[in-house]
C-alpha cells in the first residue's frame, strides 16, 4: 500500500507539473548587453599617434638606465578629475611593464602598480584602473623591465615627459625628452562648475579653460553673454530643472555659436537674440552635435543649423521665435520637440533649404500662433526632394491642414502617417554597427537593443493617450512607439518595456506581453515574454515575426494583460499527457505487483 501510495503522489504531481508548464508563462533572462553611456569621459593626449623610436634607442644609455619613463598631465582648469583607464604604446623585445600613477609633485604614490605584459610586436594597451580622484597634476609612469620599453612620438613637442631612475627621485624628474612626447595616455572624467562661488563665472571663461570632452555644469543664474563654443564639450545646467537663463550681450548675434564637432548643450532657457541672422543655438558647420531640452524663445531662429550634418534638435521648447528650426545641412534630425507660436509667414516651425537635405523631422508637436492657423509650419524650399515628416503631431488627430484640421503643412512634404495623439518624451540615436542600446529607461521606462550590421537611426515615443483603438485588457503603463528609419542588415530588434512594482501589483505579472497596433486593432507580438526577475516585458521583433522589422515604421506598442480566454486546443493536449501518465503508472504497478507475488512465493518455500 506504501508503494501504491508513493506511485499516486508521483502521478499527481507530474499532472501538476504538466498543467502548471502549459499555462503559467516562462520567465526569460536577457542576453547580456551593455548600454551605451553618456558619461563624459576623454583621453589626455600629447603625442600625435604616430609611433617613432623606443625611448633606448632615442636617449641613448644602456638597456637598465632610464628605468621610468612618465608623462605628466594637466587636468585642464578642473578642480579634480576621475582616472579610469591608461593607455600606452610598447613592444620589442616582449616583457613586462608595470603602470603607476604619482601626484604632480612625484611625492605621492595615488595608484599601486599594475603590472602588464606586453608582445615583441609593438602595439598600443590599454589598462582600466581603479577610479582614482587626481586634484591636480599627475603623473603616469612605467617602468621598464629591462627588454620592453615604451615608445614615443618623435613628431611631438617633448615638453610634458619625463625619464628618471625612479617615479620619486627626491626633488624632481629629469629635463623632458628631448625628442618627442612618449605615447602614454590617461583617461579620465572631469567637470567644470559656472556660478556664483564656483570654479568660473561665465560660460565662455569655462569653455576657455575647459579640455576637449570635458562637462560643464552650469548653475542657476541669468548669464548675458554670447558664447562660442569651439572644442568638444557638454554644457548642462545643474540640475535639468532650475534652467539657467541665457541671454545674449549682443542681440544681434547668437547666443550659442557651435563651431565644433560632437557638442551637447542641455538644459537651459535661451532667448533674446532678436537680430536678422541671430540665433538662440547656431549649428556653424559642425557634425553630431546636440541641442536638448531648452527653453528657446524670442529669438529671430530658435535653431540654425547653417552648415552641419548629422545634428540632433530633440526635446525643446521652440516657441515665439520667428524661425523656430532652420535647417541647411544634411542629414540632421528634428525630433520631439514643441514647437509652437513661431511667427515666420512660411516655415515657422521648421524651414528646410534647399541644402537641409536628408533632414528627419518626427514626433514633434507643432501649434500655430494665434492668428496664423493656416501659416504653413513645415516648409521646404525647391522641389528637389520630399522631405521625411512623417510621425508627428499636428494638433489634431485627424491630421495637418489642409488633409486635417490640424496645424498646416508645405507642398511636397511627406507627413504620412501622422500622430493621432501627442508624445510626452522622445528618444533618438544613430545606431552603429553590432549590438547597440539605446537606453530610453529614464524617460520612456523603454530600451530598445539592435543586433545586426545595419545601423539605422531609431526613435522612442511616449504618448500619455492610447493612439489606437480602444486596448482590449488592462494596459500597464503608457503607450510607446518604435520608428527604424532603415531595417536592411537589421537581424533583430528587442524592445523592453519596464514596469514597477505598484504599476503591476493588481495583475499576474507571467500574464504580461506586448501588444502593438496593426492599424485596425491591438494584437500581442508574436515572440513576447516577461522577464519578471529584472521587471520588464519583452518583444523581439525580425523579418519573420509580427510585427516583423518593414512595419516599424511608426509602430505604437503597450504592455498589457493576456487575455484570460480558454485555449480550447489546451485540452486535447492535456488529455494526452494524461493518457500518456497512466500507461507509465500502470505499467510501472504491473511490474511492481509481479515483483511483489514473486517474492512472495519464494518467501512461502
Amino acid at each position: 500500500m506504501k508503494r501504491m501510495g508513493a506511485i499516486t503522489a508521483v502521478f499527481v504531481l507530474a499532472c501538476v507539473s504538466l498543467l502548471l508548464s502549459v499555462f503559467l508563462p516562462a520567465s526569460f533572462a536577457p542576453c547580456h548587453v551593455v548600454a551605451q553611456t553618456t558619461a563624459p569621459s576623454f583621453e589626455l593626449a600629447y603625442d600625435d599617434g604616430i609611433a617613432w623610436k623606443t625611448i633606448r634607442q632615442s636617449v641613448g644609455g644602456c638597456e637598465m638606465c632610464y628605468e621610468y619613463q612618465g608623462v605628466r598631465f594637466d587636468i585642464l582648469g578642473a578642480r579634480q578629475a576621475v582616472l579610469t583607464a591608461v593607455r600606452f604604446y610598447a613592444g620589442d623585445p616582449a616583457g613586462t611593464l608595470e603602470v603607476s600613477v604619482t601626484d604632480g609633485a612625484c611625492s605621492r604614490l595615488l595608484l599601486d602598480p599594475i603590472q602588464v605584459k606586453v608582445s615583441d610586436t609593438p602595439a598600443w594597451y590599454t589598462v582600466t584602473v581603479p577610479e582614482t580622484v587626481v586634484t591636480g597634476d599627475f603623473f603616469v609612469w612605467v617602468k621598464r623591465d629591462g627588454r620592453a620599453m615604451p615608445w614615443h612620438d618623435g613628431g611631438a613637442t617633448a615638453h610634458r615627459s619625463y625619464y628618471s631612475e625612479h617615479w620619486n627621485p627626491g626633488v624632481f624628474p629629469n629635463l623632458p625628452l628631448t625628442k618627442g612626447d612618449l605615447m602614454i595616455r590617461a583617461r579620465i572624467r572631469a567637470e567644470i562648475h559656472v556660478g556664483v562661488g564656483f570654479d568660473y563665472l561665465t560660460i565662455q571663461e569655462a569653455v576657455g579653460a575647459a579640455g576637449e570632452g570635458m562637462l560643464i555644469v552650469v548653475h542657476e543664474g541669468t548669464y548675458d553673454e554670447n558664447v562660442v563654443v569651439n572644442k568638444k564639450l557638454s554644457i548642462m545646467s545643474q540640475d535639468g530643472y532650475s534652467r539657467p537663463l541665457v541671454r545674449p550681450q549682443d542681440s544681434n548675434r547668437s547666443v550659442f555659436t557651435i563651431s565644433s564637432d560632437g557638442v551637447m548643450i542641455s538644459g537651459f532657457s535661451v532667448q533674446g537674440a532678436s537680430g536678422p541672422g541671430a540665433a538662440a543655438f547656431h549649428f556653424d558647420g559642425c557634425s553630431g552635435c546636440t541641442v536638448a531640452d531648452n527653453s528657446i524663445s524670442g529669438n529671430h531662429y530658435g535653431v540654425l543649423i547653417s552648415a552641419g550634418n548629422g545634428n540632433l534638435v530633440v526635446q525643446n521648447d521652440i516657441r515665439s521665435n520667428v524661425y523656430g528650426v532652420w535647417v541647411e545641412g544634411e542629414g540632421n534630425n528634428v525630433a520631439g520637440n514643441h514647437i509652437t507660436d513661431n511667427t515666420a509667414p512660411a516655415g515657422s516651425g521648421v524651414y528646410l533649404s534647399a541644402l537641409g537635405i536628408g533632414t528627419r523631422v518626427h514626433f514633434n508637436s507643432f501649434e500655430a500662433a494665434v492668428g496664423m492657423e493656416h501659416v504653413v509650419q513645415v516648409y521646404q524650399e525647391g522641389t528637389t526632394q520630399e522631405p521625411n515628416c512623417a510621425n508627428n503631431w499636428w494638433g489634431s488627430a485627424s491630421g495637418p491642414y489642409p488633409t486635417g484640421t490640424g496645424a498646416a503643412v508645405g507642398e511636397g512634404i511627406r507627413f504620412t502617417p501622422y500622430l493621432t495623439a501627442e508624445p510626452v518624451a522622445v528618444k533618438t540615436a544613430t545606431t552603429t554597427p553590432g549590438e547597440y542600446v539605446l537606453d530610453g529607461r529614464s524617460a520612456l521606462s523603454t530600451t530598445v537593443l539592435k543586433i545586426g550590421i545595419g545601423s539605422p537611426t531609431i526613435w522612442i515615443a511616449k504618448y500619455a493617450e492610447v493612439p489606437g483603438g480602444e486596448f482590449p485588457t488592462t494596459m500597464i503603463g503608457s503607450p510607446r512607439d518604435i520608428y527604424v528609419s532603415d531595417a536592411t542588415n537589421v537581424d533583430q530588434l528587442e524592445i523592453r518595456a519596464y514596469y514597477s512594482d505598484s504599476e503591476v501589483a493588481t495583475v499576474r505579472r507571467g500574464s504580461l506581453r506586448i501588444y502593438w497596433w496593426d492599424g485596425a486593432k491591438w494584437k500581442v507580438c508574436s515572440k513576447s515574454g516577461v522577464n519578471t526577475k529584472d521587471g520588464f516585458v519583452w518583444a523581439k521583433i525580425d523579418p519573420k515575426s509580427t510585427p516583423s522589422l518593414s512595419d516599424l515604421s511608426g509602430t505604437p506598442f503597450a504592455v498589457g494583460t493576456t487575455s484570460a480566454r480558454f485555449a480550447w486546443w489546451l485540452i486535447p493536449v492535456i488529455l494526452l499527457g494524461v493518457l500518456v501518465l497512466l500507461i507509465v503508472v500502470r505499467a510501472v504497478w504491473v511490474l511492481v505487483t509481479r515483483r511483489t507475488a514473486t517474492f512472495a512465493d519464494t518467501s512461502s518455500h
